[in-house]
Formats: C-alpha cells, sequence, structure tokens
C-alpha cells in the first residue's frame, strides 16, 4: 500500500513531535504493509506552517538516516491550505508537489468554501499540476451536500479521503465510495493517537465495496503518481 498523505516528520507541523515519535509511525506504517509514504506537512502562506521545499527534504534524509533498517520509501510533499499565491510559490519550488510528479495536494477551510477557491484551483490546473483535494468528507459543506464534490469532479480533480473517516464520517464516506468519486484512502497520519496505519481501512473498503476499487484507492491510483516524478 502507498499512504500519499501523512504527517510524519517532526516538529514541522501539527504532526509527529519528535525523531522518536516518527521512527514509531515508521515502523508501524511498514508492519502494516506500507511500502511507501508521501510526507505532507501542512503549508500555509498566511499561516504558521510554511517550511520550504529544502526543509523538507532534509528533515526526510535525517529521518531516512535514522530508520535506515525500516525498509519503506519516503518522498516529499505538502498539504497545501488554498491562497492566491499557491501557483506562484508552487512554480518558485517552495511548495512541494507529491513526490517530484506534478500532483498537488489541496486542503480548504472545514467550515465554508469561497466561490474565488475555484479560480484559484483553475490558475493551479492551468499552469500543469494535478489536483488532489484533501479528505472531502471532513468537510461541513460536503457532509450537508454530496453533490458538492461534483464542482471538483468535473474539472478533473480528484478526492482523497481518510482511513479513520470510515469510522468517523461513515455516512459521507459511504456515498462518496459507493458512487466510486473517491480515487485514493490515506492515513493523513500525524502521531501515535492517529497513526501511519491503511490495512484495517483496505481490509473495510475491499469487503464492502470491491476488492479491485480498494487496490486502487490503497495503490494503484497512487502508483501513477509516484511514476510521474519528474526523475
Amino acid at each position: 500500500m502507498i499512504d500519499i498523505h501523512t504527517h510524519l516528520l517532526p516538529n514541522i507541523d501539527d504532526g509527529s513531535q519528535s525523531w522518536e515519535e516518527s521512527l514509531e509511525l515508521l515502523k508501524n506504517a511498514h508492519d502494516d504493509g506500507i511500502s511507501d509514504i508521501i510526507v505532507t506537512p501542512h503549508y500555509d502562506i498566511g499561516g504558521y506552517y510554511h517550511k520550504s521545499r529544502d526543509e523538507i527534504i532534509e528533515l526526510i534524509n535525517s529521518l531516512k538516516e535514522k530508520a535506515n533498517d525500516i525498509d519503506i520509501n519516503i518522498y516529499p510533499g505538502n498539504e497545501i491550505y488554498i491562497d492566491k499565491g499557491v501557483v506562484d510559490e508552487l512554480k518558485e519550488g517552495k511548495i512541494s508537489c507529491l513526490g517530484n510528479s506534478n500532483y498537488v495536494l489541496i486542503e480548504f477551510p472545514f467550515t465554508y468554501y469561497e466561490d474565488y477557491y475555484d479560480d484559484i484551483l483553475y490558475d493551479i490546473k492551468n499552469a500543469g499540476y494535478q489536483i488532489i483535494i484533501a479528505h472531502p468528507e471532513r468537510y461541513s459543506y460536503v457532509k450537508e451536500d454530496i453533490e458538492f464534490v461534483n464542482r471538483w469532479i468535473k474539472e478533473g480533480y480528484k478526492l482523497q479521503c481518510n482511513g479513520s473517516s470510515l469510522k468517523h464520517h461513515q455516512r459521507t464516506m459511504d456515498k462518496l465510495l459507493s458512487k466510486k468519486l473517491v480515487s485514493y484512502i490515506a492515513s493523513d497520519g500525524h502521531n501515535i493517537r492517529r497513526p501511519i496505519l491503511l490495512k484495517e481501512a483496505y481490509d473495510f473498503v475491499s469487503n464492502k465495496y470491491e476488492k479491485q476499487y480498494a487496490d486502487e484507492l490503497f495503490e494503484i491510483n497512487a502508483r501513477i503518481i509516484l511514476d510521474n516524478m519528474v526523475k
């Protein structure tokens, strides 16, 4: 399995708060059957979290050195909070795409959605990036009206849901999965309480929906992102 949304790196956002915690998260992920992880620390241009891509890569290299006995691949990325400046900072190399691909993970406010966000997304798409919407099932406006996601789907944007939402947002997840609107399921793991685990979620989706769909959500579609990486 491949996890495209994690907060594994220590002391960079609200995820792991120590190297020890990061190593425990990584070991547990490996034992759970995860072969590849994209780290996606929050990037908020106007907020507190905006470490550069170079800083992220430096932390990844340090983590790899400390975890050289754990057979798991780690790639850089960001969970990008929607902002008018995103395109410029992507082009300048400040913000990380997922791996070295042209896929970007975009997050919105949880309780409201401004119409001009669509313009920002269009600009990102027009600049050559493939857009993935982070955890739509957690947004109040999606929970209130599942048809809201169609404004993203019709533009070709992909949806990434969280494995833990199969328990915490069951009704919304069932609506999205039943219509096969989701392209990726990731952990959005932050810490030991919100771990980087996927096997339980994979088994649930495989049993309730379809094994082929589960394979697409947890590995096949994510492998396309990694295969898209600029060498």
